[in-house]
């Protein structure tokens, strides 16, 4: 885990889902849902659209970026393989969801996915563990992002990024600099 100082480290994550409840919530989007690909550069869902579907990610990079009113954006999360995409209760979408590359999703209709979350604890189990994750992760590029220099920002997001991959010595990055940046809260120089 990457560690920001002697007082400061990115909070660990610490919830680990059941197997049960994991593999409940990953067989109910392979049972039921159906398969879509979009290719890089997509947008999934936008901002502020109604939030209809929930996504199971199969393949690929999915960016999570809200835009301001000026058309600033920033970037709060990369999403990888076996991530979610609309699991809390927001009736529209907080952020704009899009393919950094071709990303294949496994798409349930929400009420579907609500129907089979009321009676089963399971579900309930691995979508609190999915959404406590995701808290996580805004905490963490919190922060990040308020309390590091924009070198150390750099280095902390690809020691991340490359812990969550299989060690072959190289880490491929599926996004650029720019998205990058305005994940990081950089500037471009």
């Amino acid at each position: 885990m990457p560690n920001l100082g002697a007082d400061m480290t990115i909070f660990e994550r610490t919830l680990e889902p059941s197997g049960d409840a994991a593999d409940d919530l990953a067989a109910l989007f392979h049972e039921r849902g159906s398969t879509i690909r979009f290719a890089p550069g997509t947008t999934i869902a936008h901002q502020g659209e109604t939030a209809g579907s929930v996504y199971r990610i199969r393949r690929g990079c999915v960016r999570s970026s809200m835009y301001s009113s000026e058309g600033e954006r920033r970037i709060l999360q990369f999403l990888q393989a076996d991530n979610f995409l609309g699991l809390s209760d927001a009736a529209s979408w907080l952020a704009a969801q899009e393919a950094v590359d071709t990303v294949v999703l496994e798409t349930l209709p929400r009420s579907v996915f609500e129907a089979r979350l009321q009676f089963c604890p399971s579900l309930q189990r691995a979508v609190r563990h999915a959404l406590a994750t995701q808290v996580e992760a805004h905490a963490s590029l919190f922060a990040l992002t308020s309390q590091t220099t924009a070198v150390e920002r750099v280095r902390l997001f690809l020691e991340d990024y490359q812990s969550s991959r299989t060690s072959t010595g190289f880490v491929s990055l599926p996004m650029g600099r720019r998205d990058i940046a305005d994940h990081l809260g950089l500037s471009m120089e």
